[in-house]
């Protein structure tokens, strides 16, 4: 069996000390696998809306840092295995549902606003519930949006998904399943983000170094726009 504890990060007004601990009694408990997730206030939440106003304040983005590395290295220490930005596991209890995701996998959601991955086309439900009772009633489908995707923007994805995965990918073999060639300017932004030391690759391996990780979104950003 495979336990997961998911643990947030960068709460209002959460210190240092407490989120070490928040780590320690984790550990404790002596779960297969742990998740960390810094907190995302999303626009148009009242929780977002309470920070705008001020009634609570979130950690700097330094201190969020220093709390995933710290997270990352007690963790370590612990017997945990990382092998992927957010996820932790003892060996052998990686997840399998997340890492379909990140290497491109196919997967059926089922339900209100549950998203869908198979072959080359990518699908959605309605959100909201009666929406989909209904729909599902009147025509037992209730597919809001689809998106076919072409080769292109599949190794786009894979690579930026691949970057997730601290063992990395490797590029060569994404282009070719693909049969894309990648523009001058991809290669040259590959060596810039080299010479910050916040990629490292290979001919068998592009992956993030632990400086990369902590701006794990905004070099997937980056190197999806080539």
């Amino acid at each position: 069996m495979n336990i997961n504890l998911d643990l947030i990060f960068a709460l209002p007004d959460q210190s240092q000390d407490r989120w070490k601990l928040n780590i320690e009694e984790a550990l404790a408990l002596s779960p297969p696998h742990i998740s960390l997730y810094g907190l995302t206030l999303e626009e148009g939440t009242l929780f977002y809306e309470f920070e705008k106003a001020g009634r609570f304040s979130l950690p700097g983005e330094d201190e969020q840092s220093a709390m995933y590395t710290t997270a990352q290295g007690l963790l370590i220490e612990g017997g945990f295995e990382q092998y992927e930005i957010s996820n932790f596991s003892r060996p052998g209890y990686h997840c399998r549902h997340n890492l379909s995701y990140w290497s491109e996998g196919e997967y059926l959601g089922l339900g209100a606003s549950a998203h869908s991955h198979i072959k080359d086309t990518r699908f959605s439900n309605s959100f909201d519930p009666q929406e989909y009772i209904q729909r599902i009633s009147a025509t037992g489908s209730a597919i809001a949006e689809t998106e076919y995707l072409a080769p292109e923007k599949k190794a786009r994805e894979a690579i930026a998904l691949g970057l997730r995965r601290t063992a990395g990918f490797n590029l060569q073999e994404i282009l070719n399943h693909y049969r894309v060639q990648l523009p001058k300017t991809f290669y040259k932004t590959l060596g810039d983000l080299h010479s910050q030391g916040l990629v490292a690759f290979s001919p068998e391996s592009l992956r993030l170094t632990s400086k990369g990780l902590l701006l794990a979104d905004e070099l997937a950003a980056t190197v999806m726009s080539f």
